[in-house]
């Protein structure tokens, strides 16, 4: 079976050339089946001019020191990236062409976040959820370019011919936004981003961030794959009406992942990954990215073991 982990890399995720060094080298020291670029979750949100900073957490997150968004009218000031391409933006297209160029043997993936996942970036989810239910106006403006400017980006990110790309959905999940208010949003953003990515790129994963997840999109477009965190023997309740036709890539718990001993791997990848689910095409992921510390042993004994794997 195919094998792909990722991970953080902080500091150097501010710099293009820099977050590509360590992807490269990366995939260089685990030849992993497909090359992740994994910027800092905020690097979309930080073409607005968000701050953020690293502050030691174990997975290589920043933390956003304050939100950008603090009145309803702030929505209007978004910047256009077609009026002149921001610094991280640039930055993140250096990265990919690097990347694309050291690793030719591969699929190169580049990361994007949704349109409402930078928008509770921008203002938080509180404020986002207020926003929406007393100046809808004012909401559906920053949507609106936010929405804009994501697909000015795949737009750039596919001139570099990279093969895929890797969407980020950070609040369909319990504690995040309720179904109801996410699934109309999603309506008005994340289906034109999507059916963009879908028309430029050989691939896109929809990564749904978090625990007990739902579908944002009834339906999904149907060229996609999703990625979410597995249950052992089936699907997580949040996944249960989807077309049996839909592509899957469940990624295994981080817990798993640290703790499994060699000789239980196997029994583990069938349980996670039974045929029913993924078909004739199983990839071993984790659930997200790995932890800055994660031994490089544990991760060539997975390798091996999904190598012995169907």
């Amino acid at each position: 079976m195919n094998f792909s982990f990722w991970k953080h890399h902080p500091v150097a995720d501010q710099t293009g050339r820099r977050l590509a060094e360590q992807t490269i080298d990366f995939q260089h020291q685990h030849e992993l089946d497909i090359v992740k670029l994994t910027p800092a979750g905020t690097w979309l949100a930080a073409c607005y001019g968000l701050e953020d900073a690293w502050r030691g957490d174990v997975l290589g997150r920043r933390e956003i020191t304050c939100a950008l968004i603090t009145h309803p009218d702030d929505w209007y000031a978004l910047t256009d990236f077609g009026q002149g391409i921001p610094r991280m933006l640039n930055e993140q297209l250096l990265a990919a062409q690097l990347t694309r160029s050291a690793c030719s043997n591969r699929p190169v993936y580049a990361t994007v976040f949704s349109p409402i996942s930078q928008a509770i970036q921008l203002a938080g989810l509180d404020q986002v959820l207020d926003h929406w239910q007393n100046y809808p106006t004012q909401l559906m403006a920053g949507l609106n370019q936010l929405t804009q400017n994501l697909c000015f980006v795949l737009e750039e990110f596919s001139k570099l011919a990279i093969q895929g790309i890797y969407y980020v959905v950070q609040h369909a999940c319990s504690g995040g936004l309720p179904l109801a208010e996410h699934r109309q949003l999603s309506e008005l953003g994340d289906r034109l981003c999507l059916t963009e990515a879908t028309r430029l790129f050989t691939d896109v994963i929809v990564h749904l961030h978090g625990q007990d997840i739902y579908v944002p999109l009834d339906p999904l477009p149907s060229a996609l794959r999703l990625h979410y965190t597995a249950c052992p023997d089936g699907l997580p309740a949040g996944l249960g009406n989807l077309s049996s036709h839909q592509l899957l890539l469940p990624g295994i718990p981080t817990d798993v992942l640290i703790h499994c001993q060699s000789l239980d791997m196997r029994q583990v990848l069938a349980r996670y990954y039974p045929l029913e689910i993924t078909s004739n095409s199983p990839h071993l992921m984790g659930e997200c990215v790995l932890p800055l510390d994660f031994p490089v042993t544990q991760i060539e004994l997975w390798k091996q073991a999904a190598k012995l794997s169907r």
